[in-house]
């Protein structure tokens, strides 16, 4: 039988700070204070933290939205988090190379010293034309770094991972 939200929410909190601590924690916020109400609003305030931090996808800071279609890359901004809306998003580079994303990916790139894109979560298709050996375009996910010169791959990364 599956766990409902509120119990795997419940025993990620528990593991991110221990129940021991959180329960003394709470009894000096609520008991000691005589349960004031700044007293209670701070339990609250470190409550929603606390969740914030465990609940997979809330670590990623504010998300850019793009809207589904061809693209080209000099039109998004570089070095900000980009979240594609709705149907599968083309990103056409400058010499003609496709990287499609799937609904609800979140990437960045950065054009210094080539491009470079991350991808935090979702999954990309891309078809990278040869590139010159000194201009490589690289893809990066929270656990690998690749650079091409040009072929064709899949790359997914799951929420939270």
């Amino acid at each position: 039988m599956p766990r409902s939200n509120s119990a795997r929410v419940k025993r990620n909190v528990l593991l991110a700070i221990g129940e021991r601590s959180q329960r003394k924690f709470l009894r000096r916020i609520f008991f000691e204070n005589e349960c004031t109400v700044p007293g209670i609003a701070l339990a609250l305030g470190v409550a929603i933290f606390i969740v914030a931090l465990v609940i997979p996808g809330t670590r990623l800071p504010h998300v850019q939205p793009i809207h589904a279609g061809e693209i080209s890359l000099e039109s998004l901004p570089t070095g900000k988090l980009l979240r594609v809306d709705g149907k599968t998003t083309k990103v056409v580079t400058p010499d003609g190379s496709q990287i499609s994303f799937d609904p609800n990916s979140v990437f960045e790139f950065e054009a210094q010293d080539g491009l470079c894109l991350t991808l935090h979560q979702g999954r990309l298709a891309a078809d990278i034309r040869p590139q010159p050996q000194e201009k490589s375009i690289r893809f990066r996910t929270p656990t690998m770094e690749l650079s091409v010169l040009g072929t064709r791959f899949t790359i997914s990364v799951e929420a939270g991972k």
